[in-house]
């Protein structure tokens, strides 16, 4: 359907911004020190749930690899309607939530 609705330049072109915006998540996760699997071709992202917080992960309807018990990975796929915003918009609440976990166990360490 891809294929007839845009021909093989369109098709080629699409899937060129889907990897692009894909690329551009990762270099997010990257600048933060996340553990992630991409395969460059692919437009998926495995985030390792150790490195993101569940609030995060729900909050950007991440899809986990288990509903029944906690997830090891939470997975992104990166669609034609997400924007650059929102790709950017990810990393920093990644780092805004780290930022706050920290400043609540500073304060108990005080306590």
């Amino acid at each position: 359907m891809i294929l007839a609705s845009y021909g093989s330049d369109g098709s080629y072109a699409r899937c060129a911004h889907l990897l692009g915006k894909t690329a551009e998540l990762c270099e997010g996760l990257d600048e933060l020190g996340i553990k992630y699997f991409r395969d460059r071709q692919m437009n998926v992202v495995a985030i390792h749930a150790a490195d993101l917080s569940a609030r995060v992960a729900r909050g950007f309807h991440l899809v986990p690899d288990r509903h029944n018990v906690p997830p090891t990975w939470w997975k992104i796929v990166v669609m034609d309607h997400v924007g650059s915003g929102l790709v950017q918009k990810f990393p920093a609440s990644i780092a805004h939530s780290v930022a706050a976990q920290l400043g609540a166990q500073g304060a108990q360490v005080s306590a």
